[in-house]
């Protein structure tokens, strides 16, 4: 596996820091990585407002969870998350794992699905799977993805869809870079308030499938991301 040594990663999205979040995702704390060269780049999210571009808060993981080299640097459950996903989706380049607790009643009520309701929601395609981690591990766990054989069962939930929920813990968002993942796990949530609220007034009207495909060419698209990307940083600005 070819890798890319910490000291010479410049990531290509401005510098993309966790906190940019806050606001969209209601100040939730979440959890970024993303790959070069295949192998796995994990932001520590305990050192908060620190640009992911800085080599000494990251660490480099291979597509097992396991840490490249021995820094000495605190490693969290989450990163098998992100291995998983990795190892099982080679097109996938970022990876957003999220506590937004507008999605969360998503993954908990059987009979409701989210579904797309908003054109910015369209990458979410017919609906979004739920990874229940009590259907291969049984009822007495933490409800916290521990190891790789968990990961790599939310991985197979998650098959080719953009977004999973995980079943009262968070969801998984996935793109090809961190543009495009940090606008799915946004708009995911958004789309979840929306079609809770939308719920409330009546029978909800949504998406057709051939309206999410149209609309998911163009809102998920390079030319449309950089719009809202550029009014995110602004909102953060850059941290030195």
């Amino acid at each position: 596996m070819a890798r890319v040594p910490l000291s010479k990663i410049q990531l290509e999205e401005d510098e993309m820091i966790v906190e940019g979040f806050e606001g969209e995702l209601e100040g939730i704390r979440v959890w970024v990585t993303a790959v070069l060269e295949r192998t796995c780049v994990y932001e520590t999210p305990d050192l908060e407002r620190k640009l992911v571009s800085k080599s000494k808060i990251l660490v480099e993981l291979d597509l097992d969870g396991q840490p490249v080299r021995d820094d000495g640097q605190k490693l969290y459950l989450e990163r098998f998350i992100h291995a998983a996903i990795f190892a099982a989706r080679p097109d996938v380049m970022a990876v957003v794992h999220a506590h937004a607790e507008d999605t969360l009643p998503f993954g908990i009520a059987e009979a409701t699905k989210l579904r797309p309701v908003i054109h910015s929601g369209s990458f979410i395609g017919a609906s979004v799977p739920v990874w229940d981690i009590a259907d291969q591990f049984g009822d007495a766990t933490n409800l916290l993805v521990i190891n790789m054989a968990q990961g790599r069962d939310m991985a197979r939930v998650l098959g080719k869809n953009s977004v999973v929920l995980m079943r009262g813990h968070g969801s998984v968002a996935v793109g090809d870079s961190i543009q495009q993942v940090v606008h799915r796990a946004i708009y995911t949530e958004v789309n979840a308030r929306l079609q809770a609220e939308a719920a409330k007034l009546g029978p909800i009207n949504f998406l057709t499938p051939e309206e999410a495909v149209k609309a998911d060419a163009q809102t998920d698209s390079k030319a449309s991301l950089s719009r809202p990307w550029e009014l995110w940083k602004a909102r953060v600005g850059k941290i030195e």
